[in-house]
Parts: structure tokens; C-alpha cells; sequence
């Protein structure tokens, strides 16, 4: 579906389909409805991402539990909310990820640092393993209430767990949690002391020891490792190779042949990386074909032959994403004039938007613009604001200023919103509405970015 570019602050009061959408995607005029018109007929809405998490990349983005939970208690809403996440953890949802449990334990702590009643207690029962990962949820939260008692708290209740079953692997991450108050190392002490009358406590720490033990990791001192120096000799060895000797073990499928060949590529020469780029052309195996194409990626291609184009509809899926990646980082106009056809005639444009990243034309912003979709699927749509970002802080014009407008408006990722923010302000485009609503973002990043400009 194509969209309309005329992207204009939004009105007064909030549809409900509007106050949702913004509580999704963390966008401050959620804030704004809540505290400047109210949350009239949006109780459900609100309550709905009480025990949801609406965070699109859970691995990448900022948590927005103490967001929502501001926003709730604004609303006098936290008693009902209170009731729904009670009833979450005595009786769990078909639908209790891992990621959901770990909202609702970040919108109790806010509730009990807001002194809010049977908060604190939530937050103690929302201690648990998730079946699916084996991760710990609450525990951070417990130890950012209550300091010390909650980090020696958390502590035993690991060592219990690590006791039942001793292949479980426990991590060190109330420790980080505590430090960043308390300062490095101060975790450790804390449990140090505490182990010497408390034999869960002691284990934890044992287990810590273990995985450290194996992992080779220094963090906390546990115990002493040499540190290792940085292996020069195999970088050298790395530059020494010749280009026929890394595509025959590229061919040999030896494990470790493809991170060889991207190290390698790195640090070789125009001439060797020609040889590897004909030995692509001249491959007919789809699998060393894309392997080939992937270490191309980061750099782009040497030179633009005309055999690269037949591969955009190669049958296999990483064939085309990596040809597509290395056309990207490739300046040349053919590159440009396929980025044209393609976007003229694909009903699914944006795998082809980023192959204007170095081969961009001032007046391309037409082309982009007339081939942006509004994807109901939010990982093709992620995907397409995530190269408009790419070609636009690539080439900064201000022409860009309605697609980053679009990339704004429409990602369901704060961290591309705030690429988007961050280009707006700095080519002098963005719109005084933009910049206040964001002031109230659900991401910390964005507001700290906006309330850091100074106007």
C-alpha cells in the first residue's frame, strides 16, 4: 500500500487506534494524550501493554516498562493494572514470553518505587527461570529496589535454583546491576560477605567461578588469568596469504574459511581482491556463490560487472540479500539505473531503496519517495526504513527530509527513530512538533537527545 508523505503533527485527542500505535511504538504523543488530554475511553488500551511488552526489537531497543508505568499511574489506572499483572503471575498466559514476564517486572518496579500498594511484593514473586532461555526475571529489578538486602536476596534464591539443578548456568548480571550504583566490585563484596554465613550465596558465587573459569573472563576477579596478548603473529600470517590460497580453503569447507576470507579481505590489496571477485563470477556453486557475495559485503565490489544484475533473482534467499548488500557499498551509476528499474516495477521495493547508498543523484529522493509501502507485515517495513536511514545519512541532503519523516513516523523501532530525530535536527528539517513530542519519548535516548539541544 503506498502512503501519503504529508506528515503533520497529530491531532487532539488521540483515536484509540492512535493511542495504541503510539504506545507500541513509544512515540511521546502517548505521553502527551495521557498528561495534557487525559485517557478517557484508552483504559483498555493502556492496561492492554500493562502486562505486553510493546518493544518491536527486544535484543536492541530501550526498555519502556517504567514508561507505560508513569503513564498508568498518571491515568489513576495502577490499582487495575496491579490486578492484571497479579493474576498474570498466579495464573500465566498462553503468551508468557519471556520478554512479556520481563515488561511486567519493569512496570512493578516502577509502581513500587511510586509506593504503589502490593507493588513491591510483585515484583519479588516475578522472580523466576524462563523455561524457554533459562534467563532470570526480576532479579535486576529486585536488586535496583532494594540495594544491598535485594542483591543478598537474589543471590540465595540462585543458589537454591543452582542446587535443584546444577546444570543450569547463572549469570553475573545483578552484579552489573549493582555496581552501576555502587561502583565496580562492590557487588562481589557485598556477596563475598554474605557467603561466609550463607551457603546459597556461596554457591552462586562457586557457579560464577565455574562458568568464569571457562569462559576465560576477568570480570569481577573471581580469580586471576594472564591477559592475552593480541595474536599479531596470526594477522600477519592473515595479509601474508595469497589470493589462491584462501579461495582453495575456501573450497576445501574447512570451518573457519569464510571469517579467514573476510579477515583477510580486509587487509589485502585492489589486485588480490580482483582475483576473488573473478573467481565469483566465475562460480557456478550457489553455496560458495553466496559466500562469496558475504565478504564482499562490507566493502563493496571492486569494480561492476554485468553478470552481478542476473543474481538479483537468483533463487537462493542469501544470494540476493548479500548481492544486494555489496551493490550497496559499490559506487556506480549502473548500480543506480537497476536501483530505478527495480523500484519502477516491484510491488516489494525496499531490498532495492539502499542501492542508491553510493550511487546517489541529487533528485533521487523522487524515486524513494514513490516507492515507499506501507508493509503490514513490521519486519518489511523495519527493513525499508532501515535503508532509507542508510541512503540518506549516507548522503546528506535535505531533499530526504519527507522520507526521514516517513522513517519517524512510521518505524516500529526507536532506534531508527532516533537516527531519524538525530538527521532531522542536524540538516536543519526537522519540525518544531517532532522535537517537542520526542522531549517525551518512550526511548531514553531519544529524549535524552532532544533534551540535550539546545534552542
Amino acid at each position: 500500500m503506498t502512503v501519503s508523505l504529508d506528515i503533520r503533527n497529530p491531532s487532539y485527542p488521540l483515536s484509540q487506534a492512535a493511542f495504541g500505535r503510539a504506545l507500541r511504538t513509544g512515540h511521546g504523543r502517548a505521553w502527551t494524550q495521557v498528561f495534557e488530554h487525559g485517557a478517557d475511553g484508552l483504559a483498555d488500551t493502556l492496561l492492554e501493554f500493562a502486562v505486553m511488552c510493546p518493544v518491536f526489537d527486544t535484543q536492541c531497543e530501550d526498555e519502556r516498562g517504567d514508561w507505560i508505568a508513569q503513564l498508568i499511574i498518571h491515568s489513576g489506572l495502577q490499582h487495575h493494572a496491579i490486578d492484571r499483572i497479579a493474576d498474570s503471575i498466579n495464573h500465566p498466559p498462553i503468551d508468557s514470553l519471556f520478554w512479556n514476564r520481563a515488561h511486567r517486572a519493569q512496570v512493578l518496579l516502577e509502581f513500587a518505587k511510586q509506593s504503589v500498594p502490593r507493588a513491591r511484593e510483585l515484583v519479588y514473586r516475578s522472580l523466576a527461570r524462563d523455561t524457554e532461555t533459562d534467563d532470570v526475571i526480576g532479579a535486576e529489578e529486585i536488586v535496583e529496589l532494594d540495594g544491598k538486602e535485594g542483591l543478598e536476596i537474589v543471590a540465595a534464591e540462585l543458589g537454591k535454583w543452582l542446587e535443584e539443578d546444577p546444570n543450569w548456568s547463572a549469570n553475573n548480571n545483578i552484579l552489573y546491576k549493582f555496581d552501576e550504583v555502587a561502583g565496580k566490585g562492590a557487588g562481589l563484596k557485598v556477596l563475598q560477605d554474605a557467603a561466609i554465613h550463607n551457603f546459597e550465596i556461596a554457591r552462586y558465587l562457586a557457579a560464577l567461578e565455574d562458568d568464569t573459569r571457562e569462559i576465560g573472563a576477568q570480570d569481577f576477579g573471581l580469580f586471576k588469568t594472564s591477559k592475552k596478548r593480541p595474536n599479531r603473529i596470526r594477522q600477519k600470517r592473515v595479509r601474508q596469504f595469497t589470493a589462491q590460497e584462501i579461495l582453495s580453503q575456501l573450497r576445501s569447507n574447512e570451518p573457519n574459511s569464510v571469517s579467514l576470507l573476510m579477515s583477510w579481505m580486509r587487509k589485502t590489496d585492489d589486485r588480490n581482491r580482483r582475483i576473488v571477485f573473478d573467481a565469483l563470477l566465475d562460480e557456478t556453486d550457489p553455496s560458495r556463490i553466496q559466500t562469496l557475495l558475504r565478504v564482499f559485503m562490507p566493502l563493496g565490489f571492486p569494480i561492476f560487472n554485468e553478470k552481478l544484475p542476473e543474481w538479483v533473482d537468483h533463487p537462493e534467499r542469501y544470494v540476493r540479500h548479500f548481492l544486494l548488500q555489496a551493490l550497496s557499498k559499490t559506487p556506480d551509476p549502473r548500480i543506480r539505473q537497476l536501483a530505478i528499474a527495480r523500484l519502477e516495477s516491484e510491488a516489494v521495493c525496499y531490498p532495492f531503496i539502499e542501492l542508491f547508498t553510493r550511487s546517489y543523484q541529487p533528485g533521487d529522493h523522487q524515486h524513494i519517495e514513490n516507492a515507499l509501502r506501507m508493509y503490514s507485515d513490521e519486519n518489511d517495513l523495519h527493513r525499508q526504513i532501515c535503508d532509507i536511514i542508510n541512503v540518506f545519512e549516507s548522503n546528506r541532503l535535505p531533499e530526504g527530509v519527507r522520507s526521514m519523516l516517513f522513517s519517524y513516523e512510521f518505524s516500529p523501532c526507536t532506534n531508527c527513530r532516533l537516527k531519524a530525530v538525530r538527521w532531522l535536527y542536524e540538516m536543519g528539517v526537522a519540525p518544531e512538533w517532532v522535537l517537542e513530542e520526542s522531549r517525551h519519548d518512550g526511548s531514553r535516548e531519544i529524549r535524552a537527545f532532544v533534551n540535550g539541544i539546545q534552542r
